[in-house]
This record gives structure tokens, sequence and C-alpha cells, in this order.
């Protein structure tokens, strides 16, 4: 017994404890649409940050309809080292909706690498390619709700979930939306 709580429980208390003075409140959601057409997924913190992004689910909806797919995720410098987000699963169609439902772990504080969140700013998390033109939003429904994938971000273990706010990016995004 002891030794299990050595092995396992050491680093999470001092994962917690790493944490523990840098909490955020909440953090809210957004998806934004860049100038070369794609989209950039990005949290906007309440409370300054520079601890562990523990973990982050995300789900992107477009009209199932169309023939636009979404790309491998790209980040930028330290994003990639803090909170590795990742596809869950492949697209799913459902009552003329197409979701991508998206995934991050985060192991290693902000502040390791030299990053803080500032209260109030953006920050882009993740850059998703689009081939295909649709009008793309995140994602909270009854599907997204009865498959566990709404929404979620907890920073040091604890649930700081926020808003999604601009629900809809407005544009046609990808290639043909690209330019105009």
């Amino acid at each position: 017994m002891t030794t299990r709580f050595f092995k396992y429980g050491l680093p999470v208390i001092a994962l917690f404890a790493a944490t523990s003075t840098a909490q955020a409140d909440a953090v809210d959601i957004t998806l934004a649409t860049n100038v070369s057409g794609q989209l950039e997924v990005k949290l906007r913190p309440s409370a300054n940050f520079d601890g562990v992004v523990s973990s982050l689910v995300f789900t992107v909806a477009w009209d199932a309809s169309t023939d636009a797919h979404l790309g491998a995720v790209q980040q930028a410098g330290a994003t990639s080292k803090f909170l590795p987000v990742n596809r869950s699963g492949e697209e799913v169609a459902n009552a003329g909706q197409r979701y991508q439902t998206f995934t991050g772990y985060g192991l290693v504080t902000l502040k390791s690498l030299s990053a803080r969140w500032v209260a109030g700013q953006e920050y882009t998390i993740a850059t998703i390619p689009v081939t295909g033109v649709a009008e793309f939003s995140l994602a909270s429904n009854s599907w997204t709700a009865t498959n566990n994938t709404d929404f979620y971000v907890a920073l040091g273990g604890l649930d700081e979930t926020g808003e999604i706010y601009g629900l809809a990016t407005g544009l046609l995004t990808g290639e043909a939306g690209a330019g105009g």
C-alpha cells in the first residue's frame, strides 16, 4: 500500500501543488477563421494562469451535406508541449450535422515553459485546416451531451469550464472560402 502511494500518489500531489496558486476561475472557448481559411480554436481565461491545463474537450460541427472535412491539428510553439490537442475518433454524421471531437491532456505547467495566460486575453491553442466549404461552429447540443463531448476544460485537475462565445465562424471556410 505504501509503495503504491509513493509510486502514484506523490506525482499527483506534486502536480496539484504546482498549480494550486494559479487558478483561472473559468476558461471560455471560441472558434475563428484565419486569413488562410483555417479554423483557430482560442481559449480565454478569466484570471491569470501558469499551471497545468489538465484536460480539454471540444467538438466542431458543420452541415453534413457539404463536402467539407477537417485536417490534422496544428499547434505552434509551447502550446503543443503544455496541451497537445488531437482528434478523438472519426467525424460523425448525425441529424444533418457532421461532428468532430478534439481532446487535449496536459502534464506540463505553462510556467515550466516560461509561458503564462493573462486574464481576458485569447490564446490560440490549435489551428485546424479545412478542405471543402462550410460554416463551422463549436457544438453544445443534445448530440454532444449524449456523447460526452460538450466543451470541458480542467486546470490543475479542477473544472474551469466557461462559455462558448462566437458560436459560428460566420464565414464559409475552406479552399473556396479563404479568399472571400
